[in-house]
């Protein structure tokens, strides 16, 4: 399960960092026994973008290796399982790729490299949904914004805010109300006679997110008097003479992380005075309700929406069996799908069977909230779990029906009916089956007719939608009887999206997956590249 680990930055602000309890979030080259595996985590919340890669599986001591980003080698870090090193990138540069290589400096053998771009990790994180996705996606929103605006590598990037979040970030920007302006920053030097005017206000963009405050020599002063005095502030993280565009500026900069976007700040000169409060709204505030580049003004609605993103981020409280509804408490007798020809109801047989999962049927209110799901079941202190894989139409309350195999493992079959508990758990068996994620099941589909059951979810389906475009969704209803099914008419050939809503509300999304249909009728299996979150 993913989970942010807070951390503490050198500039103080707090950041978060994408990991597991192995050590990192997602594998970005094969964990093969014979070689170290290389794997990373995202840094998100600062003032620049931060990677953190795991080095794991080495055959001897780190000494033994030479380890290596973009060819250049890498100061690394121990660990329990093997070592690590970070790195900082800019929100522009998320799509530029980079090589790690881990070398064992004497057995040949022994080694392997990694291609990869911060934004494709990202994409990957969103793509299991849950609690991750809309921060990586707000990321990948501000990556693709600044790219843009200082043309770098953005040619994979597909990420852009909804209208609704467009709509939020101007509407935070605007409604900010400004204390520091210009003039009466000046009027408050020039009144105590200070050697500098102060010019504007710059959040740099291009690498780490800095607030400064430009300066002028005032009439009469020159360079050096002017750095001295403002050397005498407090508040501010660096000092320093600045050429921009050939003029000669000494600016006053604040380092300030996504995590503190929506922060005020103020400099203190001495006991003399201290400014108004100020921060990187003032400048965003400028920007949107002024004539500038549509993509300046782009950077700063993501950039306002990622940091909105951040702050707003629920922090999950660490590794969890998982999720549960229930308990109810019912009757539970005993069947052998045998007896009703070998056919579980949503195409399950082989899933249960290939995979050692026991079955159940529920009474049909339950089928209808719980079909797919992993029921767990208690008697007189003993717990089994099935799959709600059929309806029992007879069935009413919360009475089940369960496997003859699984009901002797709580009773005696010649007992019938026993009283239980049971609740709707996570299914465990979901990480070791395709990949750990969403199967689709074609039945009887082509082009003009599609129709698709869900299997292998961490929880039960409440909601199935699609699209044709990535923007524009239709909910489809379950059909009646037949398990996590549903059918979309005219599906076409070309790449669909499915957006899945579990039943404690957790929302994935399966992006532009080409099912290959045709004019022909198929049954098939289509693997996919979601899943929910524990």
């Amino acid at each position: 399960m993913h989970k942010f680990r807070k951390m503490l930055a050198a500039s103080a602000a707090a950041v978060m960092t994408l990991t597991s309890a192995a050590g990192a979030l997602t594998m970005i080259s094969a964990a093969d026994a014979a070689v170290p595996s290389i794997s990373m985590g995202v840094i998100a919340g600062g003032a620049n973008i931060g990677v953190d890669i795991y080095i794991g599986d080495l055959s001897g001591d780190v000494s033994q290796y030479d380890i290596t980003l973009d060819g250049e080698a890498v100061v690394v870090t121990e660990t329990d399982t093997g070592c690590k090193f970070s790195i900082e990138a800019a929100a522009k540069d998320m799509a530029d790729k980079h090589t790690v290589s881990v070398k064992n400096k004497s057995v040949s053998a022994d080694n392997n490299e990694a291609e990869f771009t911060i934004d494709d990790y990202l994409l990957e994180i969103a793509k299991k949904g849950g609690a991750y996705k809309e921060l990586t996606d707000a990321m990948r929103a501000y990556g693709k914004a600044a790219g843009d605006l200082f043309k770098t590598n953005v040619s994979e990037f597909n990420a852009t805010l909804s209208a609704a979040q467009t709509t939020a970030a101007k509407e935070k920007i605007s409604s900010y109300t400004k204390s520091f302006t210009t003039a009466d920053y000046n009027t408050t030097l020039s009144g105590k006679k200070a050697p500098v005017t102060y010019a504007g206000m710059n959040l740099s963009l291009r690498s780490e997110t800095v607030l400064s405050l430009f300066y002028l020599p005032a009439e009469g002063s020159d360079m050096d008097a002017a750095l001295e005095y403002l050397e005498d502030f407090t508040g501010c993280d660096t000092v320093q003479k600045q050429d921009v565009d050939g003029t000669e500026y000494i600016s006053q900069s604040v380092t300030v992380p996504a995590a503190k976007m929506f922060d005020k700040f103020t400099l203190k000169k001495g006991s003399d005075f201290e400014t108004k409060p100020f921060g990187a709204l003032d400048y965003m505030k400028t920007v949107v309700s002024g004539s500038y580049d549509n993509a300046l003004k782009n950077v700063c609605l993501t950039l306002c929406n990622y940091a909105d993103a951040v702050q707003n981020f629920k922090e999950p409280s660490g590794e969890t069996a998982g999720k549960e509804e229930g308990p109810f408490t019912g009757t539970a007798t005993h069947y052998n799908k045998a007896e009703f020809g070998n056919i579980l109801n949503g195409h399950l047989d082989d899933y249960c069977s290939d995979n050692n999962i026991y079955y159940c049927a529920l009474s049909p209110d339950d089928y209808a909230k719980y079909a797919g799901g992993m029921i767990e079941i208690t008697y007189n202190g003993k717990t089994i779990k099935a799959l709600a894989a059929d309806l029992m139409p007879e069935g009413s309350g919360h009475n089940i029906d369960l496997q003859e195999e699984a009901f002797a493992e709580l009773a005696a079959l010649s007992t019938g009916t026993i009283s239980v508990s049971w609740k709707v758990a996570a299914n465990d068996q979901a990480a070791k089956i395709s990949g750990g994620n969403v199967i689709y099941h074609l039945e009887d589909s082509k082009i003009y007719y599609l129709k698709i059951y869900l299997h292998n979810p961490l929880y039960p389906i409440a909601k199935f939608e699609y699209s044709k475009d990535g923007e524009n969704y239709t909910t489809v209803d379950k059909e009646a009887e037949g398990g996590a099914c549903y059918v979309i008419d005219q599906p076409g050939s070309a790449g669909l999206w499915f957006r899945m809503t579990d039943i404690f509300g957790q929302e994935i999304v399966e992006e532009n997956i080409n099912l290959k249909l045709t004019e022909t009728n198929t049954d098939k299996e289509v693997s996919g590249t979601v899943q929910f979150p524990k």
